[in-house]
């Protein structure tokens, strides 16, 4: 799991969603000693998620006082994310004297759902591990592995503070996302 992170800065920008993936991150970022400044883009579709991205950066600095930065949320317009989340980036770089973005984007499952037509098909494939001063250190790994993980590093509680549904608070349940995060969970357990 170390080699995971093992060419990531040790001061890092981090993309926290509030999600399982970015919620991982975070944490192994942390464990490892990185110092680590938080970013939660928070759009108008998706503003049920950032009381989780706060609940997750609570959880995670709780557990590794002082690794953690104030917490940076920038809202943006839905017309014009890209280059209002890239300004975002620049103004914190030049704060706190970063040079990198990780961020826990992983791959999608082998398998198909009910909800493929919201798949983002530019991740049935490997992605790319960097782009510019961007890292994607779960590139290489979906859902599956990420759960694993979770139970191996026994932080099941961070899990389960995260939320990885993008359409609405509770979760739908029916969306790529959730039935994602509930093929890998049931994957999980069908094979330990």
């Amino acid at each position: 799991m170390e080699n995971i992170i093992e060419d990531v800065p040790k001061r890092v920008g981090v993309l926290v969603s509030g999600g399982a993936d970015s919620a991982l991150l975070l944490y192994m970022l942390c464990q490892a000693g990185h110092y680590c400044v938080p970013l939660t883009i928070d759009r108008t579709s998706r503003r049920h998620q950032l009381i989780h991205a706060v609940a997750v950066i609570g959880w995670v600095q709780r557990q590794f006082p002082g690794q953690i930065a104030r917490h940076i949320i920038r809202q943006v317009s839905e017309d014009n994310i890209k280059e209002e989340r890239e300004q975002a980036k620049k103004e914190i770089e030049a704060e706190y004297e970063i040079h990198t973005w990780v961020n826990g984007m992983t791959k999608n499952p082998p398998i198909t759902f009910d909800s493929d037509q919201e798949r983002d098909t530019r991740r049935d494939t490997n992605l790319s591990r960097r782009v510019r001063n961007n890292l994607k250190p779960f590139y290489n790994m979906d859902k599956r592995h990420i759960i694993e993980m979770y139970h191996s590093l026994g932080i099941q509680e961070l899990l389960d503070v995260s939320f990885s549904c993008e359409v609405s608070d509770p979760a739908c349940g029916k969306c790529w996302w959730c039935e994602e995060r509930e093929w890998a969970i049931n994957e999980f357990s069908t094979n330990t």
